[in-house]
């Protein structure tokens, strides 16, 4: 049984459910906020397969957002010269000001998928 979420744009209503908006077009507009070079082949920075994943698991984007900033936080302390970690502090940053992007101009829905084999045995 999949687990499945859609956004819906607070300004228009337009759901990735309903097809009014897709997710292509929300990453689209993630990438024009921050300034990003579009590139339909690549989320970016791995917003989809991170936020609405766990939107799909029933995550709140305040919860995201907060666990996001709880992580960066520890590698922040865990070894501040390390390059590597630098670059993971900026990953998690970014998907902190992703998730305040999404929060702010989109409402989030999830629920899971059933189906039945009607077929009698």
């Amino acid at each position: 049984m999949p687990q499945v979420c859609c956004l819906t744009r607070k300004s228009d209503g337009k759901s990735t459910e309903d097809y009014g908006i897709t997710f292509q077009e929300i990453d689209d507009a993630i990438r024009q906020h921050f300034q990003a070079p579009a590139n339909p082949d690549e989320w970016y920075n791995n917003w989809y397969n991170h936020h609405a994943f766990l939107i799909a698991l029933g995550k709140t984007l305040p919860e995201i957002i907060q666990e996001d900033t709880q992580t960066m936080r520890q590698y922040q302390l865990a070894v501040p010269e390390s390059d590597h970690n630098d670059r993971t502090v900026e990953h998690y940053r970014r998907h902190v000001a992703i998730g305040e992007y999404l929060l702010e101009h989109f409402d989030t829905a999830h629920w899971r998928e059933f189906k039945y084999n009607s077929a009698k045995a």
